[in-house]
């Protein structure tokens, strides 16, 4: 739910355009802009990445801005902005997401991947 400086006693749905897809968790990058910058997990508590999303000026509804950002269990997320150049930001993403995990979420497991094509790609 979200809600503006003006209105701050009514809140509204945030409109997320993912369908069939579960939200395990979020964090908030950034509202310094004008527009936030939301990370969500869609793939579980383990999860090595997730999304981030824009919102537009409202901060109501949001787009898809990076797939497959880097993040951590505790929900930090490889994504950073550049202070003194406005709208620039910085962030690290997972390349081989698919040769670790389904294409229909993320599926943890217990097996230590060596240093081999599987390993995940981190740019």
């Amino acid at each position: 739910m979200v809600s503006n400086q003006r209105d701050i006693e009514k809140f509204y749905k945030a409109e997320i355009p993912v369908k069939r897809i579960p939200e395990h968790s979020y964090t908030l990058l950034d509202t310094s802009e004008g527009s936030i910058f939301l990370h969500v997990n869609h793939y579980g508590e383990d999860a090595e990445y997730g999304n981030i999303y824009i919102s537009d000026a409202t901060g109501r509804r949001f787009n898809l801005s990076l797939l497959h950002n880097i993040r951590n269990p505790k929900g930090n997320c490889d994504f950073d902005k550049v202070y003194g150049l406005e709208g620039i930001y910085i962030a690290n993403i997972v390349m081989n997401w698919k040769d670790t995990n389904s294409a229909e979420g993320y599926r943890p497991t217990n097996k230590k991947v060596a240093a081999n094509k599987n390993a995940k790609q981190k740019i």
